[in-house]
């Protein structure tokens, strides 16, 4: 079965935390890009929906990004203030939060 970046995107934004589970449970990428460069871990970090931030980091998004986008789920977050995000586990452990 295929799962484009629109599968993982529509419920990305809606927030849909256990139908990302089941997606990734039968092989979706949660690194796919849509044709924005924008990853499933962007589009849940600009909706601050953390427990999707949380179920893609654990299924192995890449806090980066794609290379092609000019900004990073770490930067989006980064630059909106969103410390509950930023505090998940494996999203930025190296940066010291105030």
């Amino acid at each position: 079965m295929v799962f484009t970046s629109d599968s993982v995107s529509v419920v990305i934004s809606e927030g849909y935390v256990d139908c990302v589970e089941l997606l990734v449970q039968h092989g979706a990428d949660v690194n796919v890009p849509d044709i924005k460069a924008q990853t499933p871990l962007t589009m849940a970090v600009k909706n601050r929906h953390i427990k999707c931030v949380r179920a893609l980091l654990v299924s192995g998004a890449n806090p980066n990004g794609d290379a092609r986008s000019l900004c990073s789920p770490l930067y989006i977050a980064a630059m909106n203030g969103c410390k509950d995000i930023l505090e998940v586990n494996g999203f930025a452990t190296e940066i010291e939060l105030e």
